[in-house]
């Protein structure tokens, strides 16, 4: 399993904005381009550990008809 950790920091006129850890394993991205290629609806979650130690969740959504529109306001 190939794995790459990064840390990412965000800076904004010198001034650091965030901050955090970032794991990428690739066995995870092969299987999310497997999925979304069978036409199915998935939704991966990612935790990343930021800077405070507090947990932030990212979800990315894929539906292979939606690609390319633009997204709704709610």
């Amino acid at each position: 399993m190939n794995r790459l950790e990064a840390k990412i920091n965000i800076e904004y006129k010198q001034n650091q904005i965030y901050q955090a850890n970032y794991l990428y394993i690739s066995s995870l991205d092969r299987e999310l381009s497997v999925k979304t290629s069978s036409g199915l609806d998935e939704c991966v979650a990612v935790n990343i550990l930021s800077s405070d130690a507090s947990p932030t969740s990212s979800i990315m959504a894929s539906n292979s008809d939606n690609r390319g529109q633009k997204r709704k306001r709610r």
